[in-house]
């Protein structure tokens, strides 16, 4: 009988009738049950693969991460001393560039005190009002239209501390930039 019932399921999956295959019987009805809970088993077996292949990619790349660190640490020591001769000095090479960059300054707001300092030094254009509660200030115009002394803004025309800004400059970075890999790579 179990054996009519997988001819049966061949010929439906294969040929695809008109009609669909309609369970008649109870040992059809126990083949259905029984090819439900093996495809569930395949789904769970499908779940364990991809757990187990995940866990295995996420070694890998840590252990390639941690390689990269490594080559980068390399670079590094050898790019800073030059870096430090020349301020302009950058490696490049056919697979890419590694060189210091400016890192933009860090820009600390308090806007109470900005909001008061800017009214009181008549750039009150530069506050803009978006709710009876809630007022806003154009902060790359306020970056823009001051000068920068020591951490500060100061304006301009009368020399006067804008109060509630601060910035802090940070150092160059250095950066590994690649080329796209060609046909003509020799580490292959």
């Amino acid at each position: 009988m179990m054996k009519e019932i997988e001819q049966t399921e061949k010929r439906f999956l294969l040929e695809k009738p008109d009609e669909p295959f309609v369970i008649k019987n109870d040992d059809e009805a126990m083949w259905a049950q029984k090819k439900i809970r093996e495809k569930m088993a395949q789904k769970e077996a499908n779940k364990a693969i991809a757990k187990d292949a995940a866990d295995w990619a996420k070694r890998q790349n840590t252990r390639l991460d941690d390689s990269i660190a490594y080559f980068e640490g390399l670079l590094s020591a050898y790019v800073t001393p030059k870096y430090q001769a020349d301020k302009a000095y950058k490696l490049v090479t056919p697979l890419g560039r590694v060189a210091y960059y400016k890192t933009r300054p860090e820009w600390k707001y308090d806007d109470e005190t900005l909001f008061k300092s800017l009214k009181k030094t008549g750039h009150g254009d530069l506050v803009k009002t978006e709710t009876t509660e809630k007022l806003t200030i154009t902060k790359s115009q306020l970056q823009n239209k001051f000068a920068k002394v020591n951490g500060h803004l100061v304006d301009k025309e009368t020399g006067e501390l804008i109060d509630g800004i601060k910035y802090e400059e940070r150092p160059k970075h250095i950066a590994f930039r690649f080329a796209k890999e060609t046909d003509t790579d020799e580490d292959k």
